[in-house]
């Protein structure tokens, strides 16, 4: 039997056979993904309480987090409010950042090898502060939320369509 693959979708079907088969490692990814979650640093898994407060308000039937393309505009105005409500605890790491990135001269285009571009940071730039230093908390908001979308996409799709064929 060299060759076959017993996980290979078969002609005309759109689903994996595993679920169908009794194996499902879900309860495995989501016992590995709350493990990591908390091997986060303490202010990265405030933020992500935050994320998770927002996303259980999005967790319903139509909701623009399970369409199948999710609007970008949606998540970014999503990133911005979480944002808004976490930066104040972040005020002073910012402030620091925002120094040494003056110190060391990127604010005046003499960026190290693999830096932002100089037209990286403009004044419409979502991922860029005003001075033109990258905006890294939101950023990191970005990602997080992204992640837990990803995510719940998963265990809605697990818990809604397992067994549509």
């Amino acid at each position: 039997m060299q060759g076959i693959d017993p996980f290979a979708i078969p002609a005309g079907m759109n689903h994996p056979l595993y679920p169908m088969a009794g194996y499902d490692n879900s309860r495995e990814l989501d016992h590995d993904m709350s493990m990591m979650k908390e091997m986060y640093p303490l202010l990265v898994r405030q933020i992500l309480l935050e994320i998770e407060n927002e996303c259980d308000k999005l967790e319903y039937a139509g909701s623009f987090m399970f369409d199948e393309i999710p609007d970008k505009t949606l998540i970014l105005m999503l990133t911005d409010k979480i944002y808004q409500k976490v930066a104040p605890a972040f005020s002073d790491e910012s402030s620091l950042i925002s120094a040494e990135f003056h110190d060391r001269g990127h604010d005046k285009g003499h960026r190290p090898p693999g830096h932002y571009p100089p037209s990286h940071c403009s004044d419409r730039n979502p991922d860029c502060h005003p001075d033109g230093s990258p905006n890294w908390l939101s950023g990191l908001i970005n990602v997080l939320l992204c992640g837990e979308m990803c995510d719940r996409r998963r265990r809605y799709r697990r818990r809604n369509h397992m067994f549509i064929f």
